[in-house]
C-alpha cells in the first residue's frame, strides 16, 4: 500500500494513522527518555551538592567541637594580687589543686568554692580568695586580697610574736627581731594558743585598737602596748613617758571615750593632778584615777 494515498473528492493527500499513532508514541517515549535523563542528571547533581555540603558542615563541626572541647580543658591557674611574693607562692598551690584529680584538667570538675576554701585554709596571709573560670581561657583565675597587717599579738614568752589584720586574724608570724614600733602592740592575757588562720580578737576588739592607735597621738598620747582582758572587753593601753596605763572598754564607743580622755587630761592639768597607776575611761559622768 502506497504511504501516501489521494483523497477522495479532492487532490489533498494525507498521513496513514497508523503511522502517526506510532510517530506519537515514539515521541513520547523520547520526551520521558528525556525529562528521565535530566531527572537523573539533576539527582546526581543535588547528591553531590548534598555531599559536599555535608562534608564542609561535618569538618566545621569537628573544629567548632574541637575549639570547645579545648576552652574546656583546664591548663594551669592564674593569680591576680597586688603581692608579688603571695601570688607566687599562691599560684604553686592553686596548681597543686588542679594536679591533684584527673576531673580538674576539666572546667566542669573544678569546685571554685571548695579551691578558694582551700587556698583560704592553707594560705592565712590570703584574706579573700575568688575563683573564676574565664569563658575563652583555659587557666583558672584566682583574685586574691591580702590581709593588710594591722598590729602584732604577744602572747607566751615561748611564743613567736604574730602579725594580725584589723578584723584579729592571725596570718603570719613576725619573725625574730621585729620592730615592735612598727604597729601596735597587742599583750593577749587570755591564755590562748594562738595558730596561723586563728582569729584571737574579734573584729570589734581590733577596730577599736586601730582607732585608739591612730587618735590618741591627737590627745598627746603615744600608744606603746594594748593588753587584751580574758573578757575581751577591757583593753588597758600602756602610753610612752607616762607611769599610768589608760583603761578602755570596747563595749562603749571609742569617740566618746577619747572624749572622756580629753576632759580628764584637761581637768588633771588645771588642777595639778598626775596618776601614778590608771586612768580610768570606761564610765560617762566620771573619770576614775590612782
Amino acid at each position: 500500500m502506497a504511504e501516501r494515498r489521494r483523497m477522495r473528492g479532492g487532490g489533498g493527500e494525507y498521513i496513514p494513522g497508523q503511522q502517526l499513532r506510532d510517530k506519537t508514541i515514539e515521541d513520547r517515549a523520547n520526551q520521558r527518555r528525556a525529562e528521565r535523563a535530566k531527572f537523573a542528571r539533576q539527582q546526581t547533581v543535588r547528591r553531590w551538592r548534598n555531599l559536599v555540603r555535608n562534608f564542609f558542615l561535618s569538618v566545621l563541626a569537628a573544629i567548632l567541637l574541637l575549639l570547645i572541647g579545648s576552652r574546656m580543658m583546664v591548663t594551669g591557674a592564674t593569680v591576680v594580687t597586688d603581692d608579688p611574693e603571695l601570688s607566687s607562692k599562691l599560684e604553686v598551690a592553686a596548681n597543686n589543686y588542679l594536679g591533684s584529680s584527673l576531673f580538674r584538667n576539666f572546667k566542669i570538675g573544678v569546685d571554685r568554692a571548695s579551691m578558694a576554701q582551700e587556698l583560704t585554709q592553707n594560705n592565712p596571709e590570703a584574706g579573700e580568695v575568688r575563683v573564676s573560670l574565664p569563658l575563652f581561657s583555659t587557666e583558672v583565675k584566682v583574685e586574691v586580697t591580702g590581709r593588710k597587717s594591722a598590729a602584732l599579738l604577744i602572747t607566751d614568752p615561748d611564743n613567736p610574736v604574730y602579725v594580725i589584720d584589723g578584723e584579729g586574724v592571725i596570718f603570719a608570724e613576725a619573725g625574730e627581731g621585729a620592730d615592735l614600733t612598727a604597729l601596735p602592740v597587742i599583750r593577749d592575757s587570755t591564755g590562748i594558743n594562738p595558730e596561723l588562720g586563728q582569729s584571737v580578737t574579734s573584729p570589734t576588739v581590733a577596730r577599736f585598737i586601730l582607732i585608739m592607735n591612730n587618735r590618741l597621738p591627737e590627745f598627746g598620747y603615744t600608744p606603746v602596748e594594748y593588753e587584751v582582758g580574758e573578757a575581751l572587753r577591757q583593753v588597758n593601753i600602756k602610753v610612752k613617758d607616762k607611769p599610768y596605763i589608760l583603761k578602755t572598754s570596747t563595749e562603749q564607743g571609742a569617740g566618746q571615750q577619747l572624749a572622756v580622755l580629753r576632759f580628764a587630761t584637761n581637768w588633771l592639768q588645771q588642777h595639778k593632778k598626775a596618776p601614778q597607776d590608771y586612768l580610768d575611761l570606761r564610765v560617762d559622768d566620771r573619770v576614775y584615777f590612782r
